[in-house]
């Protein structure tokens, strides 16, 4: 009963009241429904913000910390094959049966006969040790030309010391030709033993 005497009030109420009850109304509600709704809404959509910008640096400092790694990656293989390129011209131990063979090897290929090799004493050079072998050779000029270009090809740290060729004998119709020297390949010095505690 009370709410249609309010109605037939508003009813009754010329045209400019009409509108500015409805506005008071519009307001109120528009009021309710911003601090009901809109403010916390406004509070999450800032929170939200906040969050997606700290998410998007996270991932730009991620970015740059995963090229970062790529680059530290590739210097990484780049010093490893350093390092392994490194052990082949100076290994760790003498390895005289792989130079041996490496000898014999350069010899078939230049089509010289080796006819002595012998291990001398190794001697320590600063922080490496000289490994030096005797060698005996035989061959024409063009034949031990080209074992000695062979041996300076080679990977692996080699000089030949002592060169003396000795006099030329006639096989045949070719002049062959005996060459003494040592090769000389190096290895890496022993590492010191760790000082023993009292």
């Amino acid at each position: 009963m009370a709410r249609a005497q309010g109605i037939d009030r508003v009813t009754g109420q010329s045209l400019p009241v009409k509108i500015a009850i409805l506005l008071v109304v519009i307001a109120g509600l528009g009021g309710a429904y911003y601090y009901l709704f809109y403010d916390d809404m406004a509070s999450d959509k800032t929170k939200l913000e906040a969050q997606k910008q700290k998410l998007i640096k996270q991932e730009q400092d991620l970015q740059k910390r995963k090229s970062d790694y790529q680059v530290l990656l590739q210097q990484k293989k780049d010093v490893e094959g350093r390092l392994q390129s490194n052990a082949v011209k100076l290994p760790e131990s003498s390895e005289l049966p792989a130079f041996y063979q490496h000898l014999e090897t350069q010899a078939a290929a230049a089509n010289v006969a080796i006819n002595h090799s012998s291990t001398d004493k190794e001697i320590p050079v600063e922080t490496y040790v000289k490994v030096p072998v005797k060698v005996e050779v035989q061959g024409d000029f063009y034949q031990l030309n080209k074992f000695f270009k062979l041996l300076a090809d080679t990977p692996r740290i080699i000089s030949v010391e002592n060169l003396s060729i000795g006099e030329p004998k006639r096989d045949g119709d070719r002049v062959v030709l005996t060459a003494k020297f040592v090769a000389a390949t190096f290895r890496q010095a022993d590492k010191a033993a760790p000082a023993e505690k009292k």
